[in-house]
């Protein structure tokens, strides 16, 4: 019996405003698939109006990939970063 496929794909923007420590920072986080069909999650951060840093992380399954995902942001938000209304989305593939 075939697995199922995790078909939906997230996507989070998270930024973080200060203009006491002039920060006006961002980071998105995007479920994606490799080349190869491995679970992976696409980090870009950085400062808004910069170019971005990015990262590629991969996982062997989707649970692993979810656990990194609530890590990033419980870490994200510990940092003061808050979720964006507008870029939270959830896409079939």
């Amino acid at each position: 019996m075939q697995q199922p496929t995790h078909s939906a794909q997230r996507a989070l923007e998270l930024r973080q405003v200060d203009p006491v420590r002039h920060r006006v920072r961002r980071y998105h986080i995007a479920e994606c698939r490799s080349l190869f069909g491995e679970h992976s999650l696409l980090i870009t951060w950085g400062c808004i109006g910069r170019r971005a840093r990015i990262r590629l992380e991969t996982f062997g399954s989707a649970a692993k990939l979810d656990e990194r995902w609530h890590e990033l942001l419980a870490r994200r938000g510990s940092h003061g970063y808050i979720i964006q209304p507008s870029a939270v989305r959830d896409e079939a593939v």
